[in-house]
């Protein structure tokens, strides 16, 4: 657990974050208080992923604005 994180909110953007196992790993390795997904394309990845994360319809900066306290966002872009 990393005492940085730990009271944190993690923020997924995306299904590549998902597809890719890299929220699951973050999860383990940082046991963020919350995990929410930010728009619309995530949701499905989120939910067959099996991870234990609520979806929300808000863009990632909205979402960023309505959070309390710590928040660190996951993504994983399309081009290198």
């Amino acid at each position: 657990m990393d005492p940085l994180t730990i009271d944190a909110t993690m923020v997924v953007h995306g299904p590549g974050a998902f597809d890719a196992g890299d929220a699951g790993r973050l999860i383990d390795l940082l046991s963020p208080r919350e995990v929410l997904v930010a728009g619309v394309m995530g949701r499905t990845a989120a939910r067959e992923s099996g991870l234990p994360v609520v979806c929300t319809d808000e863009r990632p900066s909205i979402l960023f604005k309505s959070l309390p306290g710590r928040a660190f966002l996951v993504n994983r872009g399309k081009t290198p």
